[in-house]
């Protein structure tokens, strides 16, 4: 369901990823319904499987509206097909300028691009995975018999949607690989203030967690569909959530060994996890590098400088485009064309 909603930010070019960070937002707010749904049973005594009955008749609303007013095809895909039949015989003879939202299936999922997204996502969830699912243990452990730093957890945690909507604008602005270097500079933060073991300071981890988890999905879907377009954007998303799923099992491994062999002492995983952030650094800057080269335009620029590198890009895959309608166009992204020429 979330992934068949993300191409309606094609219709907002220079605000794709705040479109798509509040979807992913949207979606895990959705939880919520249960909890209104338990507070109504409480106090109104309403059976929860009238409750349950009612919540299903608007599901099914949804779905007959958006049967209606959703078209075939993802937004943004006709266009992708139409630009590259006019375009053919400048694609075979250039295939280095091909945009990769042009290419098949095959060669964006072969791509070095996405390979190192999928890479550094998957290996971001397992360390997100771990740290949710014994946090409450961790908390135990330095004195929280109350468990009120958890429920302060458990409180961030479910608020995090709300963040969504800014961190959407700070990819549109800043790029793919700055907003991965800032969330993973939080990620590195959270098992730094595990192992330090002084509750006072796990407030902090509960804020930065609760961003980090949620830039997690937001950049991940915001940079499949800016590199790649929505014609195979399921099937690319699908695959590397499936990737990433399989190597959060990997959980159960580092929580048995840390039971076990280091007998409930989380100073070596969480060890482990600061040294695997650092090393997804170089990650982030590979991906960087791949991104400036001249085949991209919307990942690494802000959303002002998307209009004018991609017709830069029209420019040099097109040889015959109509040079009257490219002037007109440089116009709008307020850059000289003697600026523009001189920078091609």
């Amino acid at each position: 369901m979330q992934l068949s909603l993300q191409s309606v930010s094609a219709l907002f070019p220079q605000n794709r990823a705040l479109v798509m960070s509040t979807l992913s937002g949207a979606f895990q707010a959705a939880s919520s319904v249960f909890l209104i749904m338990d507070t109504v049973h409480r106090t109104t005594n309403t059976p929860r499987r009238t409750l349950l009955f009612v919540y299903a008749a608007f599901l099914l609303l949804a779905t007959v509206v958006c049967i209606l007013i959703w078209p075939a095809k993802p937004f943004g895909v006709k266009k992708v097909e139409a630009s590259g039949a006019g375009s053919g015989s400048a694609m075979h003879e250039a295939p280095a300028v091909v945009p990769l939202s042009k290419r098949s299936f095959r060669q964006q999922a072969l791509s070095a691009e996405y390979l190192l997204m999928v890479f550094y996502f998957s290996l971001a969830v397992l360390q997100a995975q771990f740290l949710v699912g014994t946090v409450g243990t961790q908390f135990e452990l330095m004195g929280d018999g109350s468990d009120t730093m958890t429920r302060i957890f458990s409180l961030c945690f479910s608020l995090s949607w709300t963040t969504t909507p800014f961190i959407g604008h700070i990819i549109d602005r800043l790029g793919v690989p700055t907003a991965l270097a800032l969330m993973n500079t939080l990620l590195l933060c959270c098992p730094m203030l595990l192992m330090s073991k002084l509750l006072a300071l796990q407030p902090v981890l509960s804020v930065i967690y609760a961003l980090a988890r949620v830039s997690i999905g937001s950049v991940y879907f915001s940079f499949m569909g800016s590199v790649f377009g929505f014609a195979n954007f399921g099937k690319l998303a699908g695959f590397g959530l499936l990737v990433a799923s399989c190597l959060s099992l990997l959980q159960y491994v580092l929580l048995t060994v840390t039971l076990e062999s280091f007998h409930r002492d989380f100073f070596y995983v969480n060890a482990f996890f600061v040294l695997l952030s650092g090393l997804m650094y170089p990650l982030i800057a590979a991906l960087r590098h791949h991104l400036r080269k001249p085949h991209h335009s919307a990942c690494q620029a802000p959303a002002k400088e998307v209009v004018c590198k991609d017709l830069e890009q029209g420019r040099t895959a097109n040889g015959a485009k109509d040079d009257k309608t490219t002037a007109e166009e440089l116009e709008k992204s307020t850059t000289p064309a003697e600026e523009t020429t001189a920078a091609v």
